[in-house]
C-alpha cells in the first residue's frame, strides 16, 4: 500500500499544493508529481517541467547539482541540457509514467515570446540578490512553454495550462486545445496581470469541473520590481458567470477524497 511521507497510508484520491514561485505538487496514491518544484525534489518524485525560465527550475537544478537523481520530464532541448547537469532518468514530456498514468503535452505562445528578456533587463535595474541569481551564467537552451494533461488510472484528469491563456492566443491554437482537453476534472490555469479577463473566458471553454486560477507568475515578478495581480478578483467575476473557481496561491492546498 502507498503510504504518505508520515508512513500512514495514503487516504486521499489526490492532493494539490501549491510550494511557491510556480511549483504545483500533484499527489496520488501511486505518485508524486512535481511541477517545476521550487523546493529539491527527491528521488521518490516524477519531476515536470513546462518551460526552461530559471524560476522553474531552480529545484531540480538544485538537487541535480547535490547529486539526487531524478525522475524529469520536459521538452526534449531542455532534458539533454539538464542531463549535464546531474544524473538522473530524463525523458521528453509524453507516454507513461510507472505505466499507469499517461501524460499528453502541447505546446504554447507566451505572451510575450521574449518576456524572459523583460525580466533580465528589470533584474540588471534592480540587482537584488534573488534577481542575480535569475541572471545565471549558464543558461538552459530555450524551450517552448507546454501545457500538460495528467490521465490516472481511474481516468480523472488534471490539465496544467500554465500561462497559456491570453489575449494574443491563437484562436484556432485555442480550438483545438479545449476540443483535446475538454471535461478535464481539474484545471490549472495562471495569468499574468492584465490578462485576467481573456484567461478566464477562455478557460471556460475547456470544460472542466474545477478551475484552479493559479499564481505562477507573482512571486518572481515581485522579486524583480514588476507589477503583480489578484487572483481572487478573478476567481469572483468566474463564480459570479457559474465556473466552480478556486484561487490556487503560494502555501495553498485541495485535497479531493
Amino acid at each position: 500500500m502507498t503510504t504518505t511521507a508520515s508512513g500512514m497510508p495514503f487516504p486521499w484520491t489526490l492532493r494539490l499544493s501549491h510550494h511557491g514561485y510556480a511549483g504545483v505538487h500533484v499527489e496520488w496514491s501511486g505518485r508524486r508529481f512535481l511541477f517545476d518544484p521550487a523546493q529539491a525534489p527527491t528521488e521518490e518524485d516524477q519531476v515536470i517541467l513546462t518551460w526552461h525560465v530559471p524560476e522553474r527550475l531552480k529545484g531540480t537544478l538544485k538537487a541535480l547539482r547535490g547529486g539526487t537523481r531524478l525522475r524529469v520530464m520536459a521538452d526534449e532541448s531542455l532534458s539533454g541540457w539538464l542531463q549535464q547537469q546531474g544524473q538522473g532518468d530524463f525523458r521528453p514530456l509524453g507516454g507513461q509514467v510507472d505505466k499507469q498514468v499517461s501524460v499528453e503535452a502541447l505546446d504554447y505562445t507566451p505572451r510575450t515570446p521574449d518576456e524572459v528578456w523583460v525580466k533580465a533587463v528589470a533584474a540588471l535595474r534592480k540587482p537584488s540578490s534573488a534577481a542575480r541569481k535569475l541572471l545565471k551564467r549558464d543558461k538552459p537552451p530555450a524551450s517552448r512553454p507546454q501545457v500538460v494533461q495528467l490521465t490516472f488510472p481511474n481516468g480523472k484528469r488534471l490539465l496544467h495550462l500554465g500561462l497559456a491563456l491570453h489575449r494574443g492566443t491563437d484562436a484556432e491554437w485555442l480550438r483545438g486545445a479545449q476540443e483535446r482537453f475538454v471535461g478535464a476534472d481539474w484545471v490549472i490555469v495562471g495569468m499574468e496581470p492584465g490578462e485576467e479577463e481573456a484567461a478566464a473566458s477562455m478557460v471556460a471553454g475547456f470544460g472542466a469541473d474545477q478551475i484552479l486560477v493559479t499564481d505562477l507568475v507573482n512571486e518572481v515578478r515581485a522579486d524583480l520590481g514588476l507589477p503583480t495581480n489578484v487572483l481572487t478578483l478573478t476567481v469572483d467575476r468566474m463564480l459570479d458567470e457559474g465556473l466552480a473557481a478556486y484561487p490556487f496561491v503560494s502555501g495553498a492546498g485541495y485535497r479531493y477524497e
